[in-house]
């Protein structure tokens, strides 16, 4: 079967667990299903010549290229350091998102990022990546499957009516935004909608919607993805700017100007005399559920310094800034997609055995020996064998 063709016939479905995801839920619209999967091959081939015929690059071997979502485990939520090195997903509360037209948001990292649509607030970024998770490790051309109820339930909210109701304006938000993210060096890491083609469907008591993964989505999603733990930021829910800070630390881990903070987090207060004040509430929150450790701001130069858990105060060295403050239990910007076939492989070798304790293991593996993987499959597999053999796993 073509690669084409796979991606044609690919879909998920949704579910918060390996046994819900078995459950096959109900299908909007088959005849738009249909219609998605047969002319994905065309649209595809299009854009390619397109995007060929602007660059003026060869990229022959980019057309044979079939993306993939990577993977990442259950308790963990994703999202691509591009989208984290801006204001994409703002701090901002729903009350005060406006409409904006080609506005350029706050970045860092030689980025520039263009938005169009309604600003998007760390509630769109749940809903976003909770899609996503349901898509993970599927190839570009996936339509992913859910109702409401289950999507809502994956972002750890109520599933009532008015939930629902919240749940279909957030994603329509979603899809009526037009982003457009360059690099210092002009290329372009990211154009289009966040959810660029969907259906829904009216069901007892509930609307069932798919997704369709494009190639730009699977693309941005296959590499330099950056993660937070989903307990933690469930607990963060109705706390935008503790849970943006949450994302951000995911990244970047180094001292930061206040400044930066708030205008990276594109929080409605402008004034650093009030966002130091929500600053100060934040980021106690983020040390209550176990974010960060110890933090300080330090007045002659107005900085943010972070400790990683387990530091006390009398650790800070004004000579010595901290480099890290990331808790390496998991580093998944080191760590390449595994296959479906894969973890297929894996559990039918090692039946009892955690395949996505493994996959950890195996990302902090390469992260500390500085290696990467150009066979992901062949590496995961081998490294699986001798951490299969460990007794003390």
């Amino acid at each position: 079967m073509s690669a084409s063709k796979r991606m044609q016939s690919q879909v998920v479905a949704a579910g918060e667990s390996g046994a819900e995801r078995q459950a096959e839920p109900v299908v909007p619209d088959m005849a738009w299903v249909l219609r998605a999967g047969a002319d994905l091959a065309e649209r595809e081939r299009r854009t390619r010549i397109f995007q060929r015929h602007v660059s003026g690059a060869a990229t022959e071997a980019e057309d044979n290229t079939v993306y993939q979502l990577a993977f990442w485990p259950d308790d963990k939520r994703a999202m691509p350091g591009e989208f984290i090195a801006c204001a994409l997903f703002s701090a901002l509360q729903g009350k005060d998102a406006e409409y904006v037209e080609r506005q350029r948001l706050a970045s860092i990292n030689g980025l520039t990022v263009i938005f169009t649509g309604k600003r998007l607030t760390q509630v769109h970024a749940d809903v976003w990546e909770a899609i996503m998770h349901m898509g993970r490790q599927q190839p570009e051309g996936s339509l992913v499957r859910c109702t409401a109820r289950q999507l809502l339930r994956l972002m750890g909210r109520q599933t009532g009516g008015k939930q629902r109701d919240d749940l279909d304006l957030w994603l329509n938000q979603l899809t009526a935004t037009s982003v457009v993210i360059r690099n210092d060096a002009g290329g372009e890491r990211f154009r289009g909608s966040l959810l660029p083609r969907s259906a829904d469907k009216d069901v007892t008591h509930d609307t069932a919607y798919a997704f369709d993964i494009n190639r730009d989505l699977a693309r941005i999603l296959s590499t330099n993805l950056f993660l937070v733990d989903w307990e933690k930021r469930r607990q963060l829910q109705r706390k935008p700017l503790a849970s943006w800070l949450q994302r951000h630390f995911s990244r970047f881990h180094k001292p930061v100007a206040v400044a930066e903070l708030c205008r990276l987090s594109d929080s409605k207060t402008k004034r650093l005399v009030d966002f130091r004040k929500q600053l100060r509430v934040a980021l106690s929150e983020l040390q209550q559920v176990g974010v960060i450790g110890n933090w300080s701001i330090d007045s002659s130069t107005d900085t943010l310094r972070i400790l990683p858990l387990g530091k006390s105060p009398q650790d800070f060295d004004s000579r010595a800034v901290p480099s890290s403050t990331k808790q390496v239990d998991f580093v998944f910007s080191e760590a390449p997609a595994i296959s479906k076939d894969t973890r297929d492989k894996f559990m039918a070798l090692y039946p009892g055995k955690d395949v996505d304790q493994c996959y950890v293991d195996f990302a902090n593996w390469l992260y500390k020996k500085k290696k990467t993987a150009n066979k992901p499959n062949a590496a995961f597999l081998g490294f699986a064998r001798v951490w299969a053999a460990d007794k003390n796993v």
